[in-house]
């Protein structure tokens, strides 16, 4: 069937329900290989299985027999020792034993930031008045916080060079 636009578009199918049982079984409930066997659209897949919700149970069943048929092969290669299998079936049953990639939180609480924006500027702001000779040394660990010049630049302990590379004395 072509439509005006000149796409070709399966016609319309009358599902009936032995095949469709039949077909979902095969396929272990995948619906895209369900209506390409029953050569028809899977939207048109869908509005049957809406229509009929003992369908979709079944549907639902097949599925949850198919999750634990791969269950029962995971679970065998794990004992097997097969690492794939023990990995994955830690990671996905033993977390509350710490078997994690990462650490799940639970939070119920609210969580707020009251950050102002005025105060990071003025926050930025005085970082950039030290100059950068004053940021190295801190960075570095070179720093009392009370001997910084008006200039920006640190005042290093007795004896050491000052910022003009002469030494100084006190």
């Amino acid at each position: 069937m072509t439509t005006k636009t000149g796409d070709a578009r399966k016609p319309q199918v009358k599902l009936g329900k032995k095949a469709v049982k039949k077909a979902l079984k095969k396929h272990r409930g995948r619906l895209a290989t369900v209506a390409k066997e029953l050569d028809c659209d899977l939207s048109t897949l869908y509005k049957f299985l809406k229509r009929k919700p003992k369908m979709q149970a079944y549907r639902e069943l097949v599925r949850e027999q198919t999750i634990d048929s791969v269950e029962d092969i995971l679970v065998q290669d794990a004992i097997n020792g097969k690492p794939y299998a023990i990995t994955f079936y830690l990671k996905c049953q033993a977390k509350h034993r710490g078997y994690v990639d990462r650490q799940e939180v639970d939070h119920s609480g609210q969580v707020s930031a009251n950050l102002k924006v005025t105060e990071i500027r003025e926050a930025l702001d005085e970082i950039r008045k030290l100059g950068s000779n004053a940021i190295l040394s801190i960075a570095t660990g070179n720093h009392d916080p009370g001997n910084i010049r008006s200039n920006g630049k640190p005042v290093l302990g007795n004896g050491a060079a000052s910022s003009n590379g002469k030494r100084r004395t006190s």
